[in-house]
Formats: C-alpha cells, sequence, structure tokens
C-alpha cells in the first residue's frame, strides 16, 4: 500500500457518513483537490524560478522550465477533473 492509499483510508475512516461508499468518494475527491492545490503551488515554484532566471545566459533553462511548468499545471487540471493520481 502506497501513502496515498493509506492516507485515504484513514481520511475514510474518519469522514462521519451514513454509508461507506459515500465516505470513500468524500475521501477520494478531497485527496483529488490537494493534489491539485499541491501541483498547483510546483507550477507556481517553476515559473518563479524561469521569471528569476537571465535569459541572455540560460535561454535553454528559461524555456525548459515554462514548458515544465505548463505540464505540472495541466496534471493539476487533470486531478480535479478526476484524472490519473
Amino acid at each position: 500500500m502506497n501513502a496515498r492509499d493509506e492516507i485515504a483510508e484513514c481520511l475514510w475512516l474518519a469522514l462521519p457518513s451514513t454509508d461507506s461508499d459515500d465516505a470513500k468518494a468524500r475521501a477520494e475527491q478531497m485527496l483529488r483537490a490537494y493534489r491539485a492545490e499541491v501541483l498547483r503551488e510546483a507550477a507556481d515554484a517553476i515559473e518563479d524560478r524561469a521569471c528569476d532566471a537571465d535569459f541572455t545566459e540560460e535561454p535553454l533553462l528559461i524555456v525548459g522550465l515554462r514548458s515544465a511548468g505548463d505540464i505540472v499545471r495541466r496534471m493539476a487540471d487533470d486531478a480535479e477533473r478526476g484524472g490519473s493520481r
């Protein structure tokens, strides 16, 4: 069992609910929202690093960082929609 599954199980057991399917669905939604938030923070940090780089000395680094930021932001969007974890 990975860390995410352990957290999901703890959330599922801790959430008040009349049925376990509802609790599992709520726990899953909370984990998706948290994952999206963390990914957005990562994308912001990557983009901040791109802005801090010196374009005259590191143009390829900047392009790579901006591309990475876009990829991570798409991953956050996918997480919110319930995509891959």
